[in-house]
């Protein structure tokens, strides 16, 4: 899965062709900016882990598919306005010491993957998901393209979607 996003062009990968309808699709029903990315990136990430994209007949109708089920649990689940308050948020609510154990090692574990990406993958996604900047002020502070910023991101939320997976993690865990 890796692979499908490393190197690739919108010319040789079906999905990428189609990110411009898509978050033009995922823009028309979300009116933040940066909630669309988010969508958009999670749309993807499920794509790519779920489904072998060269025998997908309808790239597009898959992916919107896809960002309907992202856009309907993001509507279900409070959003939150940092990872800090979540995480603040999920040790308040655990009584339990080996649930306290197991999210210990989660969070080990995620700081794990995060140490082993690529430099600047890894500050792109930090500066996103932990500052909040957008994009563009990514882009701008770090001499990037707005592209280029997008696809870190991606890539960094892939990895971390990878080693969940890897690790037995569900949503429900």
């Amino acid at each position: 899965m890796l692979s499908a996003l490393s190197g690739n062009t919108s010319h040789d990968d079906p999905l990428l062709a189609c990110l411009p309808r898509l978050r033009n699709f995922v823009a028309s029903r979300v009116p933040e900016a940066d909630r669309v990315d988010d969508v958009v990136q999670e749309t993807l990430a499920r794509t790519y882990k779920s489904s072998d994209i060269n025998q997908l007949h309808q790239p597009l109708a898959y992916l919107i598919t896809v960002a309907k089920s992202v856009l309907a649990e993001q509507w279900r689940r409070p959003l939150h306005d940092s990872e800090d308050a979540l995480l603040n948020e999920l040790r308040d609510d655990v009584a339990d010491p080996s649930q306290q154990h197991m999210d210990q090692q989660k969070l080990e574990a995620m700081l794990a993957v995060l140490a082993a990406m690529p430099v600047l993958r890894r500050k792109v996604f930090e500066m996103r998901r932990l500052q909040g900047l957008t994009r563009e002020e990514i882009a701008e502070q770090l001499g990037l393209a707005p592209e280029a910023v997008k696809k870190h991101i991606t890539r960094a939320m892939l990895d971390i979607t990878l080693a969940a997976e890897q690790q037995g993690w569900n949503d429900a865990d």
